[in-house]
């Protein structure tokens, strides 16, 4: 993953970065996805720490990595951070003495994988890493819906109030459309200040069946593929979301 943008390098930011990420629905799908307790579980770009702490508290046994130390910092610095072990990095940094029954890529941070050879060496770290009957799950986006056509400064949501009491408007803009690689523009307004912060970043929107071709190159295979948070089917014309479940293949 590529996280150059002053959001993920400037600790002081990292508030910003909660709370336009808090209430999300894709961590209450993926924690309800897990029946018991006591699983070994690695999060892969864990950002601050919000989801990895929440499976902690299930009373997993929990690992995550991220590239951003100033990320990783922050969570360290959480209530119950204690209770995981952290890697600054990717998935290939992650020890291959470990073993996972269930890992998680939450966020589309799968996006920011721009090439093949990017995506086909997550999967094989994770191959790499996952326990026998163990479970891969992950997101993008479907591209099938064109998603960014709504990325426009007619369509800016309501303010996001910070912890002391400043909002917070996020604006975004496409910039350039190249195949699957869409390069866009984030800007971040502070509604008490005159203060604005601009983030440009590129993610992948990789067809489903690219996707599942890469995980099978990398002796993965599909356990099911769900097209929105409330488990519905995919439908490639009208899913906003792929929701993957992988496993590694018993060949």
């Amino acid at each position: 993953m590529d996280r150059r943008d002053a959001l993920y390098r400037d600790v002081g930011l990292v508030a910003l970065y909660d709370a336009l990420n808090a209430g999300r629905r894709d961590h209450e799908f993926y924690l309800a996805q897990l029946a018991h307790t006591g699983r070994r579980i690695l999060d892969v770009g864990c950002g601050t720490g919000e989801f990895t702490i929440a499976l902690a508290r299930q009373g997993h046994v929990v690992a995550a990595v991220d590239p951003n130390g100033a990320m990783i910092e922050a969570a360290c610095h959480k209530p119950g951070a204690e209770l995981i072990t952290w890697y600054i990095g990717t998935s290939a940094d992650v020890p291959s003495d470990q073993s996972f029954d269930v890992i998680f890529m939450t966020g589309h941070a799968f996006q920011c994988l721009l090439t093949d050879a990017a995506i086909l060496g997550l999967f094989q770290d994770m191959n790499r890493l996952l326990a026998l009957g163990g479970l891969i799950c992950f997101e993008s986006r479907n591209p099938g819906v064109r998603p960014w056509d709504q990325w426009t400064l007619q369509n800016v949501g309501d303010p996001v109030r910070l912890s002391d009491g400043r909002g917070v408007q996020v604006f975004q803009e496409v910039l350039e459309k190249q195949g699957e690689i869409i390069t866009y523009q984030e800007t971040y307004c502070m509604n008490s200040e005159d203060t604005r912060y601009r983030s440009t970043s590129q993610l992948r929107f990789a067809s489903c069946e690219v996707i599942l071709g890469l995980a099978a190159s990398a002796g993965l295979q599909k356990v099911d593929v769900l097209g929105n948070w409330d488990g519905s089917p995919f439908d490639v014309s009208t899913s906003p979301e792929m929701i993957f479940h992988l496993k590694r293949d018993a060949a």
